[in-house]
């Protein structure tokens, strides 16, 4: 609730105080149901980002790693980094 009104005085506080009071409480639960909705998708996105990175290092460090014993494995072969 605190968040949608965050929203609501700077931008739709005008409009909002000339609802009557269901249509206010309405919309001001939507605000704050869309903000949460909105944070979780950033906190998601933010999440998947960091998997990639965490995912990208160990997949380098294990390339360099096979690159390390390819000697062993295959004499003319060497891993590339995708």
């Amino acid at each position: 609730m605190l968040a949608a009104s965050s929203i609501s005085n700077k931008f739709l506080c005008p409009i909002i105080y000339q609802l009557d009071k269901n249509l206010k409480t309405s919309v001001i639960l939507f605000l704050s149901l869309f903000e949460v909705m909105l944070i979780n998708e950033i906190t998601r996105k933010e999440k998947r980002a960091m998997r990639n990175v965490i995912q990208y290092n160990l997949q380098k460090e294990l390339l360099s790693l096979m690159n390390e014993a390819s000697p062993f494995l295959r004499p003319n072969y060497t891993y590339a980094v995708q």
